[in-house]
């Protein structure tokens, strides 16, 4: 029995018997393990079949490529297949993956109208030991949400009308720049932790006195200002990290309250910094704007681009 398991579900704008046809195909399944992304580090995976193709129980697919130069691979073995409603696939042997070890994968279709309900699920063990094991503790929930979640996508993507994929690629793009936020935030929380100075060129600007002075009248404040900024950039970092997951997990359904949370983030993290180095003057004001302008991009670009195929 596997330990570990996430599912995704949506919507599909096609008929069951359509949708399974689509998706038996394990080429366009797998598809997005076959190109390069942050996801896969850069890297990208071979699929290969035997002559059924991965259309019928008993049949084999093996996947094998290159992460981060090292050599993984995997034997896979369809052991469900139900049309039109459901597939499941399992590995077989030595799996050798980076952040997952075994597990069973598949995807069920349920009637829903006129429309098909589908879920895909992985249930999995974590790599049995080494660094893989470690890695697998640290990011391997994370590679079996993003891994369900693009097979449902890339299926509601495949059969949604042309408006919708513009929608869809509003809300790719929100995502990205949320994302992005996210990063250089867990990069400046490590900027304040390790390498930011107690005092700034221009924050002796701003007091009008020098650091000899400052040094002079309160020999302590260095050590104190090392501690605050520990303690913020160990919130910054966070925030960061918080802000990559909900971008993550709840950009295919934002709902208005994912919404209000991720605006009151960048309100009170980026936008409260960006403000504040107006207010110093600071000679990063304009680069610590780029954040803040990116944030905006994230929260409004999907609401932007479905009002405009509205109006078409």
């Amino acid at each position: 029995m596997l330990p570990l398991h996430f599912e995704s579900t949506e919507r599909v704008e096609t008929a069951p018997a359509t949708l399974f046809a689509h998706l038996d195909h394990h080429d366009r399944l797998t598809g997005h393990m076959s190109q390069s992304s942050w996801m896969m580090a850069g890297g990208k995976m071979q699929i290969a079949m035997d002559d059924l193709k991965g259309r019928g129980v008993g049949a084999t697919i093996r996947i094998s490529g290159r992460v981060l130069g090292v050599l993984l691979s995997a034997e896979e073995v369809v052991t469900e297949h139900e049309p039109p409603f459901r597939k499941a696939w399992a590995t077989v042997g030595d799996v050798r993956l980076l952040v997952i070890g075994p597990y069973r994968m598949g995807f069920d279709i349920a009637e829903d109208g006129s429309l098909s309900r589908l879920r895909v699920f992985i249930d999995y063990a974590l790599p049995a030991r080494g660094i893989s094991r470690w890695l697998g503790r640290l990011f391997g929930g994370w590679y079996a949400r993003w891994c369900t979640r693009r097979m449902v996508l890339d299926a509601v993507q495949t059969f949604r009308r042309s408006s919708g994929e513009s929608v869809e690629s509003g809300r790719t793009i929100s995502t990205y720049a949320l994302m992005a936020c996210g990063i250089w935030l867990i990069g400046l929380g490590l900027y304040f932790l390790i390498l930011r100075p107690p005092l700034l060129p221009e924050d002796f600007r701003y007091l009008g006195t020098s650091q000899v002075e400052i040094q002079a009248a309160v020999p302590g404040l260095a050590r104190w200002a090392r501690r605050v900024f520990t303690v913020m950039g160990g919130f910054m970092a966070g925030a960061g990290v918080l802000t990559i997951s909900v971008a993550m997990n709840a950009s295919a359904g934002r709902t208005k309250w994912t919404w209000i949370a991720l605006a009151l983030a960048g309100l009170f993290t980026v936008g409260t910094m960006s403000v504040v180095n107006f207010q110093l003057n600071s000679d990063f004001k304009w680069l610590l704007l780029i954040p803040s302008l990116l944030w905006v991009i994230g929260l409004v670009f999907p609401s932007v681009v479905s009002r405009w195929n509205g109006s078409r």
